[in-house]
């Protein structure tokens, strides 16, 4: 999941392209809520897949978080309270350069329209 800032919001894109976003000021867990059911939900379908297949066991199952390089801990602070809620207390961090436009702002070379 990759996790940035847009408007005084934190915004979470997971790798299957669902969006959450809360208050970045927001001190409840309410706003988090969909959030949450979302990563008991993966985690159950992870636990699920890896039973077909007999590979895998749920301490084995790691959520990996993609920070933008300008949050700051009070962004991340509700996203490790989620991933606790949902019981998943495997993690990891890897950094994003920030975003300095919007990719609708520009065009790629070589990029079909």
């Amino acid at each position: 999941m990759s996790v940035t800032t847009r408007e005084k919001n934190t915004v979470v894109t997971t790798n299957d392209r669902k969006v959450f976003k809360w208050s970045a000021s927001s001190r409840s867990m309410d706003g988090l809520k969909d959030f949450i059911f979302y990563l008991r939900r993966r985690m159950v379908e992870e636990i699920q897949t890896a039973a077909l297949v007999q590979r895998a066991l749920r301490s084995q199952t790691r959520v990996v978080i993609a920070a933008d390089q300008t949050l700051k801990y009070s962004h991340i602070k509700p996203i490790i309270h989620a991933l606790a809620q949902a019981g998943i207390s495997n993690y990891a961090f890897e950094t994003l350069n920030p975003v300095v436009a919007r990719s609708e702002d520009h065009q790629l070379d070589g990029a079909a329209q």
